[in-house]
C-alpha cells in the first residue's frame, strides 16, 4: 500500500495492521499538524482479507494499492524492535554519527496468524518500517545486510528535529542481522511487519542496496 495522511489537525503517527489482533506498538507513518505525507506499506491482511489503520490525530488519509504477496513473503503483527529513546532493542540514546546499529532479525519470535513463529534461517530480507527521531541535523540513514562494506545508498532522508519515517526492505546479512546507519546522531525507531524467503526462481531476493541514479552527479539513465 501507500498511505498518505492529509491536513491532519494534529501531530501523529498511523499505523497499519491486519484487522483481526490487538493494535499493535508500531507506526508507519508520522506527520505534523497540517501536513502532506506518504509512505509505503507493505501491509499484513487479517483472516478476512482486511486491513486496519488507526490515527493518533483526526486527519484525512489516502490509501493506494499496488499488488499483493501470494508467496515469498510472511506478514505478520508489527512489532518494534528498536526504539532508542526508551531502550528496546538494548541501544538507549541516539544512535552516533557514523554508527553501525545492528539488529538481529532471524529468530526473533513475531506473532503470525495469532501464533508465534520465529524468523527462519531461510529469511532473506525484512519488511522493517524505519523512523528517526529529532536527528541532530540535516542528513539520511542507509539499511543494509550486516557484514558488508557501507553502501552508497539511503533509505530515509530527513531535516534537523524530523519525525519521519519511511518503508524498508532490509536485506539480511549472514548472521542473520540488519545495519542501520545515520550521517548525524538521531534516535531511531524499527519496526518489523514480516519477512521474506526465496530465489531467483520463486520469491525475493534481498541484495546490498546499490544507487542507479543520481541526477545531481549524472549516475543512471539522463533526462530525456
Amino acid at each position: 500500500l501507500n498511505v498518505t495522511a492529509i491536513s491532519p489537525i494534529g501531530s501523529g503517527f498511523l499505523t497499519v495492521y491486519p484487522c483481526d489482533v490487538e493494535r499493535p506498538e508500531a507506526s508507519n507513518l508520522n506527520y505534523t499538524t497540517a501536513s502532506v505525507v506518504p509512505n509505503g506499506v507493505i501491509a499484513p491482511v487479517s483472516a478476512s482479507g482486511e486491513v486496519c489503520i488507526f490515527s493518533l490525530a483526526e486527519t484525512d488519509i489516502v490509501v493506494d494499492l499496488a499488488g499483493w504477496f501470494m508467496d515469498g513473503f510472511t506478514g505478520s503483527k508489527p512489532k518494534r524492535l528498536v526504539d532508542t529513546r526508551s531502550g528496546t532493542g538494548g541501544q538507549t540514546g541516539v544512535v552516533r554519527s557514523g554508527q553501525n546499529l545492528e539488529i538481529p532479525i532471524r529468530g526473533v519470535t513475531l506473532s503470525v496468524k495469532d501464533a508465534d513463529q520465529a524468523v527462519p534461517t531461510s529469511a532473506t530480507a525484512a519488511a522493517l518500517n524505519v523512523t528517526v527521531v529529532d536527528p541532530g541535523g540535516n542528513g539520511f540513514v542507509t539499511a543494509y545486510p550486516c557484514g558488508v562494506t557501507q553502501p552508497n545508498a539511503s533509505n530515509l532522508n530527513y531535516l534537523t528535529g524530523d519525525i519521519i519515517a519511511n518503508n524498508v526492505t532490509a536485506p539480511i546479512g549472514e548472521d542473520g542481522s540488519v545495519c542501520l546507519t545515520s550521517l548525524v546522531d538521531t534516535h531511531i525507531v524499527v519496526d518489523i511487519s514480516g519477512w521474506f524467503e526465496g530465489d531467483a526462481t520463486n520469491g525475493f531476493v534481498g541484495a546490498t542496496p546499490s544507487r542507479l541514479v543520481d541526477t545531481r552527479n549524472g549516475t543512471g539513465p539522463k533526462p530525456e
